[in-house]
């Protein structure tokens, strides 16, 4: 779980009132589908990183820095989602080494450990992707909550929460958990039926168009 980064509230309050409503409504999306649609999120999130990166280091390469934003963008966009599973692999790698040291004897051999848990990482993206995705909603819903709150001068969020850490970890748990079982309803929700998909498929068949031809 992510802990509330309290140095952020003071950030926002030179944020202006559709700011931190844009914030409100990236943090219920993410909140709620960011696991359903996270290939959506990574290789947006890659391609503008790239774009800036391409920007600010074109004259680096002694190329025209939109010519680089472009290049970089478009690099990092389809390079995303095979470095992302990279990552969930090596972590997933990490994590079975660091138990193994922990829990095994020594001189045991660790290379079918370590491999062991990147596959069981990788297997399991969607769930760590669906968790990932609702800790971030839940923390950005919370800071935008507070922010409003604070701009409407009903509390000093930042004093407020300087003093309320255990609670509002407590809530971002709760809201996780909550984000988490809203994710799951939306991917029930978007997988069509069996029957449908059934229709669909005999639609598709050839002799099925002949007949209605």
């Amino acid at each position: 779980m992510l802990e509330l980064p309290v140095e952020l509230l003071e950030d926002s309050r030179g944020l202006s009132f559709p700011s931190l409503s844009l914030f409100l409504v990236v943090g219920l999306f993410l909140w709620a589908a960011g696991g359903v649609f996270h290939r959506f999120w990574l290789v947006s999130l890659a391609t503008l990183a790239g774009g800036l990166v391409g920007l600010e280091s074109g004259q680096r390469f002694h190329l025209q820095p939109i010519v680089a934003g472009v290049l970089f963008a478009f690099t990092s966009g389809a390079l995303a989602l095979a470095l992302v599973d990279l990552a969930i692999f090596l972590i997933g790698a990490l994590a079975a080494l660091t138990l193994l040291r922990a829990a095994a004897p020594p001189g045991t051999e660790p290379l079918p450990f370590v491999l062991g848990g990147g596959l069981v990482f990788l297997m399991l993206r969607t769930f760590w992707m669906v968790l990932t995705t609702a800790a971030a909603g839940s923390l950005v819903l919370i800071l935008t909550i507070l922010s409003f709150m604070d701009r409407g001068k009903h509390l000093d969020a930042v004093d407020w929460s300087a003093g309320h850490q255990k609670l509002l970890l407590g809530a971002q748990g709760v809201l996780t958990m909550l984000g988490a079982l809203a994710q799951w309803m939306v991917s029930r929700w978007n997988q069509p039926d069996d029957e449908s998909a059934e229709e669909s498929r005999q639609e598709r068949k050839p002799g099925r168009k002949r007949e209605s031809s």
